[in-house]
């Protein structure tokens, strides 16, 4: 039973695949984030059936029509696995280097004869074959959401941001066009209607004596006397700049990984956590950017530039291009960053606990920025911290981060309240 076997495979696959999305082209936070729901579904399903007191989604979701297994076959459940992972990461890394379509290729022969070895030919082919139909048959619900299936190829479509009075518009010093502005239209997982939305941000206003203003005066205050303390967690947590690191997505299946390494799952436990894990995040990338051009709130350097301090810059910073003091490339509220991870920690809380004392070693020994690893008591802490990353970088004001905590929560619970439970 899937409940007994190791979930090694699924660590494998997801620690590969970090290195894959985070040169695939296109791969960028609500994009991958959608894209790890499908792929973790895919896994999940090709297990669900046979896991005691677990069921297939199908029947909740209109047009998911997977499989079933027959009850007096036998299955090895990590060969199906690996050959549902294979299909589905083939599917959606068409567009990878030779190097990285390499890399999935070997990942899938290394079990697959691992697994032939010591299997009889008839259970393999079975378990493979049903591994790949329940790929298939995800596949072909994630075409149905035409919108969201291959935006990697085109992550800015043309769009003309609205203009007016606190009004996002392209940031300095690259002016990039927003990216995903109609993927508040992709189809979730989870989350209703009614809380993708976030509500109105604070009322925006030119007054020194504003909410607002004591907002964006936080961020210059911040940002201009930074501690090393400060600086640290701003540079761990970025992730801002593709192919520098895996992107704020990734990083919370780093983090999963990282938390297997300390209480090792099973297959059916690892499986049944990806799939949660990427639908959470999925759903809060489509919350979060819903509410982002719903409401076009601008970035703080174009607010503090105009009211404050003209010369003044973020300390974001990509050293592959050498761009000083960006901004990401869309509006600011609410923040994806700490959606992202509010939505993960909901996941991971439910899957390891709320108490689990932890390193974050993602970024350990990378020069390029200050990477060393960070020590946390519980998964919500990594997410406050995360969230906070962003204020002290000045790429968002609070209000971003605090709506983008709560968002993703919510994003989070809406898929650990999908009915999992046979």
């Amino acid at each position: 039973e899937p409940l007994e076997l190791s979930a090694e495979v699924i660590y494998d696959w997801y620690d590969m695949v970090m290195e894959v999305s985070r040169f695939a082209e296109g791969y960028r936070p609500p994009i991958t984030a959608r894209n790890l729901g499908y792929i973790g579904l895919a896994g999940y399903e090709t297990i669900a059936q046979a896991t005691p007191g677990r069921q297939s989604l199908s029947s909740h979701f209109d047009n998911l029509e997977i499989p079933e297994i027959r009850d007096n076959e036998v299955y090895y459940w990590p060969a199906a696995i690996n050959a549902a992972y294979q299909a589905a990461f083939k599917y959606f890394f068409p567009h990878v280097a030779a190097e990285y379509d390499a890399m999935i290729d070997h990942m899938y022969d290394h079990y697959f004869e691992k697994y032939s070895a010591k299997l009889e030919s008839e259970v393999m082919a079975r378990s493979e074959a049903f591994g790949k139909s329940v790929a298939a048959s995800v596949i072909n619900w994630s075409q149905l959401d035409q919108r969201g299936d291959f935006a990697f190829l085109n992550p800015t479509p043309p769009y003309d941001p609205p203009v007016g009075p606190g009004l996002w518009q392209p940031t300095p010093p690259d002016f990039l066009p927003g990216l995903v502005p109609e993927w508040g239209k992709v189809r979730q997982f989870a989350i209703s209607e009614e809380d993708k939305l976030s509500p109105p941000p604070m009322e925006w206003s030119q007054s020194p004596n504003s909410q607002f203003y004591a907002q964006a005066l936080e961020v210059v205050n911040v940002v201009n006397n930074l501690t090393f303390e400060q600086r640290w967690i701003g540079e761990f947590w970025s992730d801002d700049n593709f192919s520098l690191t895996i992107d704020p997505a990734c990083r919370w299946v780093a983090i999963a990984l990282q938390a297997m390494d300390i209480r090792p799952l099973t297959l059916a436990e690892g499986a049944e956590l990806m799939a949660k894990l990427g639908m959470g995040l999925a759903d809060a990338g489509i919350a979060i950017w819903h509410s982002k051009y719903y409401y076009n709130l601008q970035r703080p350097i174009d607010y503090i530039r105009d009211l404050m301090d003209p010369e003044w810059e973020t300390i974001c910073y990509n050293p592959i291009t050498g761009d000083k003091g960006k901004s990401p490339h869309f509006p600011a509220y609410p923040s994806g960053h700490a959606g992202f991870g509010s939505a993960a920690a909901e996941v991971l809380i439910e899957t390891f606990g709320y108490h689990f004392p932890m390193w974050d070693r993602t970024h350990e020994g990378r020069p390029e920025f200050l990477s060393s690893a960070r020590h946390f008591n519980s998964f919500n802490d990594m997410a406050v911290e995360n969230a906070e990353s962003r204020i002290y970088l000045g790429v968002h004001f609070r209000i971003d981060a605090d709506e983008g905590l709560r968002i993703g929560r919510v994003a989070g619970r809406s898929v650990l309240d999908l009915p999992w439970q046979g």
